[in-house]
C-alpha cells in the first residue's frame, strides 16, 4: 500500500508494485513490446529495426529498453502508463487468498468469522480423481492445488471493496485533452493508447480514420449537388447521380480494404495482433503453460 486516504465515504488505498515485480509479470503475460535488433558486419552497424515485437523478457530486458520515450513511459522506456496500469491490475487479480501450499492465514481466519467464502469447492470428484492419478501422494496432491479463490474477487463480491480502477495522472491527461480539443491538430492515437490502452485507442483510430475517409465521397457529393442546383435537375433525372453511386461503392470496397491493413498496422505495433482465432481464444488463458 502506498497511500491511505480516509475519506466520509470510506477509505481509499493507493497500491502500487515495484519495477522488478512489474516485469517480472509482464514476462509471466507474454507482454509484446518492440525490440531493438541490430545487425552487424563486423565492427559497423549495417542496420537496426525496431519494429520486431517479441514478447517481453527479464532476461533479455536491454533490448527493449528505449530512451526519449515521452511522458507516458517510465524511466527506461520499457513500460507506457497502461502497460504499467495493466500489469499492476494482473499481478492483483493473480494473488490468492491463501498461497500455494498454506491451509490458514490471519486473512482466511477472519473470513471464517464474517462467514465469506473464499475457498474453491465446486470442483467434480472426476477431476479429484483424475488429479489424484497424477501425484503419488495425498500431501503433493494438496501442495500442488491452490482452492482458495483470487483476493481481489473475494473483497468486490461480498463489497468489502467497491471499486478497484486506476488514478488519472493529472498532467498527461491534460496533455491529451488539449491535444484532442484542438480542431488543427491530428487527433493523438499513439499517446490515448499508451495512457488509455488499445481499447480506447482502436476507438479514435477508427474514428480519425472514418472521419478522414468521409472527406472524398463528401466534396464529390456537393459538387454533384451544385451541378444540379445550375442545372435544374433533380436527384432522378441527374446524369451523374448513378457515377456517383458506382463511386460510393468503390469507396466503401476500398475503405474496408484500407481499414483492415491500417488496424492490422496498429495491433501488431501495439503487441495485440495474433493471426487466428485459436491463439486470440485460447493462448492467453494460461500464459504460465509451457508445452512439452
Amino acid at each position: 500500500v502506498l497511500t491511505e486516504d480516509i475519506t466520509a465515504d470510506g477509505t481509499v488505498f493507493g497500491i502500487t508494485s515495484s519495477q522488478r515485480e512489474i516485469e517480472a509479470q509482464a514476462e509471466h503475460d507474454n507482454l509484446v513490446k518492440p525490440i531493438s535488433v541490430t545487425v552487424r558486419a563486423g565492427a559497423k552497424i549495417v542496420q537496426k529495426d525496431e519494429k520486431v515485437m517479441e514478447c517481453f523478457t527479464v532476461e533479455n530486458r536491454e533490448d527493449f529498453t528505449k530512451q526519449n520515450q515521452g511522458d507516458f513511459y517510465d524511466v527506461e522506456g520499457l513500460f507506457s502508463s497502461s502497460d504499467r496500469v495493466r500489469l499492476i491490475y494482473s499481478i492483483l487479480n493473480s494473488i490468492n487468498v491463501l498461497s500455494l501450499g498454506i491451509h490458514t492465514s490471519n486473512l482466511s481466519r477472519r473470513f471464517d468469522q464474517m462467514k465469506i467464502r473464499y475457498k474453491d469447492d465446486q470442483e467434480s470428484e472426476t477431476k479429484q480423481k483424475s488429479r489424484s492419478l497424477l501425484f503419488s501422494s495425498k500431501q503433493e496432491e494438496e501442495q500442488s492445488v491452490n482452492t482458495s479463490l483470487f483476493l481481489c474477487n473475494v473483497l468486490e463480491v461480498n463489497e468489502l471493496v467497491d471499486l478497484i480502477t486506476p488514478v488519472h495522472i493529472p498532467h498527461l491527461k491534460e496533455k491529451i485533452f488539449n491535444q484532442v480539443k484542438n480542431f488543427w491538430k491530428t487527433v493523438p492515437v499513439q499517446d490515448i493508447r499508451d495512457y488509455y490502452g488499445e481499447e480506447i485507442a482502436f476507438y479514435f483510430a477508427w474514428m480519425r480514420f472514418f472521419t478522414d475517409y468521409l472527406l472524398f465521397p463528401g466534396v464529390l457529393a456537393a459538387i454533384i449537388r451544385v451541378a444540379r442546383y445550375y442545372r435544374g435537375d433533380t436527384i432522378d433525372n441527374c446524369e451523374l447521380t448513378p457515377f456517383h453511386g458506382i463511386f460510393v461503392f468503390l469507396w466503401g470496397v476500398l475503405f474496408l480494404r484500407d481499414w483492415q491493413r491500417q488496424e492490422a498496422r496498429f495491433a501488431y505495433s501495439w503487441g495485440t495482433f495474433s493471426s487466428t482465432g485459436y491463439q486470440r481464444r485460447f493462448f492467453a488463458v494460461r500464459p504460465e503453460f509451457k508445452g512439452v
